[in-house]
């Protein structure tokens, strides 16, 4: 084995494990996201593995129900990307002056891994839902509660990654929050105006 498949196989477990150790809270997990530029740029992979899955297994709004697929998965895309440059701008620009650029670079990693764990905890009420066992009506208010429970452990993460108090780590997650809000309204419009 060569040493770049030995780095890519540790950034990958390191990863994983962060993805484990965050959502339970544990300060180490802040710890295991590489923050080098081609791990950064690994991380867009899984993004994009998230944001196919997601398309596929979230019920989209009624007032796409004649959409197709694809420009489903362009609307959420949109919204991803467009929230996520806003966001990791504002975070750059407002982050504490003691944050150096490889933390900088270790938040946009573990920002997309952490991604897994908020898909997976959703993933047995969608089952339900689904299945029929459930209506989406009675899944929402529990999903609704799970979206806080991933913002408090991304709120968690930004704390102890940057080495912050808790105000600024809910500012900044609270930040994520509008203009993922402000993104979704702006994909729409554009993504109804131009297909």
């Amino acid at each position: 084995m060569d040493e770049k498949t030995a780095i890519f196989q540790f950034e990958i477990k390191s990863a994983l494990r962060g993805c484990l150790e965050i959502p339970v809270f544990l300060k180490i997990g802040a710890t295991r996201f590489s923050g080098t530029l081609p791990a950064v740029k690994r991380s867009f992979i899984i993004l994009a593995f998230l944001l196919v899955i997601s398309t596929f297994i979230f019920p989209e709004d009624e007032k796409f129900a004649d959409k197709s697929f694809l420009w489903s998965l362009g609307l959420l895309s949109l919204n991803i990307v467009l929230s996520m440059i806003a966001y990791m701008a504002t975070i750059y620009f407002l982050k504490p002056n003691a944050v150096t650029k490889d933390q900088f670079w270790q938040f946009v990693s573990a920002y997309n891994w952490l991604g897994i764990p908020a898909l997976i905890i959703h993933l047995p009420f969608v089952f339900l839902a689904v299945s029929g066992l459930q209506t989406w009506d009675d899944v929402y208010p529990m999903m609704g509660l799970l979206i806080i429970y991933t913002y408090a452990f991304q709120a968690f993460f930004i704390t102890h990654l940057f080495k912050t108090t808790w105000y600024m780590g809910i500012a900044f997650t609270i930040i994520d929050l509008l203009i993922g809000e402000i993104g979704g309204n702006i994909s729409e419009f554009l993504m109804t105006k131009l297909f």
